[in-house]
């Protein structure tokens, strides 16, 4: 009687390979197993890492993008306003601003003569410099020249939980030739403040005050009125 190992090595003979070389092929097929399993492994590991860190830096980076849109908007919006409000003093009438999207508050602050229209919004990351007055048109001067714009635009910032607020604020200067002043006079008809949304904005002529000394360096002052409606 033959021994097994004898069978065993003719029929991997009859199949033209030694018993050595079955067991060669069968640890090939295994080692080939395990690397495809590991390449699996890492290439998943990496995805997840690219993915993770495509997040991680892009949800931020979109953030600012949008916080970047809502600046320009209401910077647009403010000039816009200023343009308006200027041209209806020099000439009359009324001019109207419709579908403004605000973001936030916007708001009229009848102070007697110093007025301002503002408007304010929250940012989650710094679009601008925190603490300080940045001027995005005009100055800080309260007299100026008739050739000067009467407007002045401001924006300010500041951290809050969380994220940043944002507030731009339209101011109007004294402006003088010769002898006598002008100044524009922002008044209010409704409500003096809005919310989040989409609002209209009318801005007519009121008529002239004049005020005998009652401009700078006792000039006599020309005020012009423009009232405000928020819808």
């Amino acid at each position: 009687m033959k021994h097994p190992c004898f069978a065993h090595a003719r029929k991997a003979r009859l199949f033209g390979m030694s018993a050595t070389g079955v067991a060669v092929h069968t640890f090939s097929k295994s080692v080939k197993g395990q690397s495809q399993l590991v390449t699996a492994v890492l290439l998943t590991g990496i995805l997840i890492v690219l993915v993770s860190a495509a997040y991680f830096w892009g949800v931020p980076l979109i953030e600012k993008q949008k916080d970047t849109v809502t600046m320009n908007n209401m910077e647009r919006l403010m000039k816009d306003m200023d343009e308006k409000i200027e041209r209806v003093a020099a000439s009359g009438g009324r001019e109207r601003i419709e579908n403004v999207d605000v973001p936030g508050e916007l708001r009229l602050a009848d102070n007697g003569y110093n007025d301002e229209v503002s408007v304010s919004f929250k940012t989650t990351g710094q679009i601008i410099a925190t603490g300080s007055d940045i001027y995005l048109s005009g100055d800080n001067r309260t007299v100026v020249p008739i050739t000067s714009n009467a407007g002045a635009l401001k924006a300010f910032s500041e951290a809050i939980d969380g994220g940043f607020s944002v507030e731009l604020t339209l101011a109007y200067r004294e402006t003088v030739a010769g002898s006598v002043g002008n100044l524009i006079n922002l008044k209010t008809s409704g409500r003096d403040v809005v919310g989040q949304g989409t609002h209209d904005i009318t801005i007519v002529h009121e008529g002239v005050d004049t005020i005998k000394g009652g401009g700078s360096d006792g000039r006599d002052l020309n005020v012009v009125n423009i009232v405000l409606r928020f819808e």
